[in-house]
């Protein structure tokens, strides 16, 4: 379907695949003109060609592209293109001309008035109910065409836009900008790991650790009351997969460690690494959590802080961590002796704590070791009762210098009284077919 100047020198027809060649150097000349005007940014080719396709594909509810020729020189020198669009305010369909351009050199020969009719025409003929478009306030040029078309002219609107785009650099730059900050307070606050964390009673207490919890479930037992005048270091065996009995009873106040032991504030001991990922750690020091480091221990044993406080060490750290299988008790312990050369030189009580069922929460495949729970990839624990059962304190005589032997003997005491409680408690909890190992190295 074509439009023709009674002179029949112009041709304007609607955009088919054949044109893209000619027309795409036009969209190109199009983009380049309002980057230079206006700075705005210019789409790839492969961008332009897409929406010329989308209309090509769909001219009845897309819209479509006129392309006007030379017909002597068959040569494309102008495109106008057209979006048919919705409006409440006007209750129909509405034809958006969006792009109206023509080359350079053929400019001032009434082009831009036929193609603008050309527009009119289709518009009409597609049902809308009228022709819309916009230019830029500075193109003067633009605008002395437009007045004379007979088009009525409203300055009553602004426009707006949002640039999705734009977003995205702008969100990433936000990201950065957080990032930095955080960054700067993770280094301003790298102490406090080991300065005691934070303490939230409020965050211990919130009804999402009761989830947690009673997913399992946990339990919490306890052998006998303890002295909120003394300072204890609690030794949690075994380590497990992940030690969610020694976060759930520890690190929370889910299974009421605080009405067993009043008084008493327990601070789960970790590995300086899990104070290094973002967040994370905010919530791990207002829980009370606090680096596994002799100058962490010694914060709060050295008797600044005052009585009443239970450090709450996974013994067998990582080591032991490999031992863990289904329905075993190894315990890497006979080479830990760091918290009781602590404990001594500090007069803390040492306290055995047995988790039974930690190791029961996920099976370890054959290939690599790795454990293994729920759903697809696994990382959901089993659903398996954990019975934290915490045991009878030590007493510790301060010993400011102790030596070897004064280490071993503390030791080998703790090492029975680990003994003594698992054999009296494994019946109970579902473990009596178990025979406890403490070993020497991780095998």
């Amino acid at each position: 379907m074509s439009i023709e100047e009674s002179e029949s020198r112009w041709n304007i027809d609607i955009v088919n695949e054949n044109d893209l060649n000619d027309l795409l150097p036009l969209l190109r000349e199009y983009c380049e003109f309002y980057n230079q005007t206006e700075n705005i940014s210019q789409p790839t080719d492969d961008a332009l060609l897409s929406v010329c396709r989308a209309l090509i594909a769909n001219p009845n509810q897309e819209g479509i592209q006129l392309i006007v020729r030379d017909c002597k020189e068959r040569k494309a020198i102008g495109f106008a293109t057209i979006f048919w669009v919705w409006s409440t305010l006007k209750g129909g369909r509405l034809a958006l001309m969006n792009d109206l351009y023509v080359n350079e050199k053929y400019r001032g020969q009434g082009l831009a008035d036929q193609l603008i009719a050309a527009c009119a025409k289709k518009a009409r003929e597609h049902g809308d109910l009228c022709l819309t478009w916009q230019t830029s306030v500075d193109n003067k040029r633009a605008q002395t065409v437009y007045n004379r078309s007979g088009a009525l002219k409203c300055d009553r609107w602004l426009d707006y836009y949002l640039d999705f785009l734009l977003s995205v650099f702008w969100s990433l730059s936000i990201t950065l900008i957080v990032c930095i900050l955080y960054g700067c307070w993770m280094y301003f606050d790298r102490d406090t790991d080991s300065q005691g964390g934070r303490w939230s009673e409020r965050l211990r207490r919130l009804s999402i650790w009761n989830y947690f919890t009673n997913y399992f479930p946990l339990k919490l037992i306890k052998s006998e009351d303890l002295d909120a005048n003394r300072n204890y270091i609690f030794g949690f065996h075994p380590h497990g997969s992940f030690s969610f009995g020694a976060l759930g009873n520890f690190g929370t106040n889910a299974t009421y460690f605080s009405n067993l032991f009043p008084n008493i504030r327990s601070h789960l001991m970790l590995l300086h690494l899990q104070f290094l990922f973002p967040f994370t750690r905010e919530i791990l020091l207002n829980l009370g959590a606090c680096c596994v480091s002799k100058n962490s221990f010694e914060y709060f044993l050295n008797g600044n802080q005052g009585k009443g406080h239970a450090l709450v060490v996974i013994i067998g750290g990582a080591r032991e961590m490999y031992l863990t299988k289904n329905d075993t008790m190894i315990l890497y312990l006979k080479k830990r002796k760091g918290f009781v050369e602590l404990a001594l030189k500090h007069g803390a009580s040492l306290v055995p704590v047995i988790s039974f069922g930690e190791n029961e929460l996920y099976q370890r495949s054959t290939c690599f070791n790795l454990p293994w729970g729920r759903f697809i990839f696994g990382h959901i624990p089993l659903r398996h009762r954990i019975t934290t059962v915490v045991g009878k304190p030590i007493h510790v005589k301060q010993n400011i210098n102790p030596i070897s032997q004064d280490i071993d003997e503390i030791h080998n005491e703790y090492i029975r009284a680990v003994e003594q409680l698992f054999e009296f408690n494994k019946n109970k909890y579902g473990l009596g077919h178990v025979n406890l190992e403490i070993v020497w190295s991780n095998r």
